[in-house]
């Protein structure tokens, strides 16, 4: 036997609190502020001069100079330069994913500094060391 329960609906009105849209004269932040447009024209730059840095040194020294292992098993089985482009493509993606939330998201200035710090000493600056000897 089934059985079935009913609900008194003039309550429930009062039971379930709705939220409500607050409409606001305020003006809103549309566009990225010219800092974090900076910094990430700066952190994409960065990630494409890698790209061609890490590209002459695979020319010159194979797959196993590359450091990050999993942009070298990719190297290893899509070649260098598909697995650099796919990679450092990506990686510009994601920097202009992070500038267009920027407004959203108070630290970002701080973050894209750091990144562009760390990436420049991890990348850049290890990859010229390395290949200067060999181009000039």
């Amino acid at each position: 036997m089934t059985k079935l329960a009913y609900i008194n609906t003039n309550n429930v009105k009062e039971a379930i609190e709705l939220p409500r849209l607050v409409v606001s004269n305020e003006k809103v932040a549309s566009a990225p502020s010219q800092t974090v447009l900076m910094l990430g024209a700066i952190l994409m730059v960065l990630q494409i001069l890698d790209g061609i840095l890490t590209g002459i040194g695979m020319s010159l020294f194979g797959t196993s100079a590359e450091g990050n292992t999993f942009l070298r098993f990719l190297m290893e089985h899509m070649g260098y330069v598909p697995a650099l482009v796919v990679c450092k493509s990506f990686a510009v993606a994601v920097v202009a994913f992070i500038v267009s939330f920027s407004r959203h998201i108070s630290w970002v200035n701080y973050a894209l500094s750091g990144m562009i710090a760390i990436y420049t000493c991890l990348a850049i600056i290890p990859w010229t060391y390395i290949l200067a000897p060999q181009l000039f």
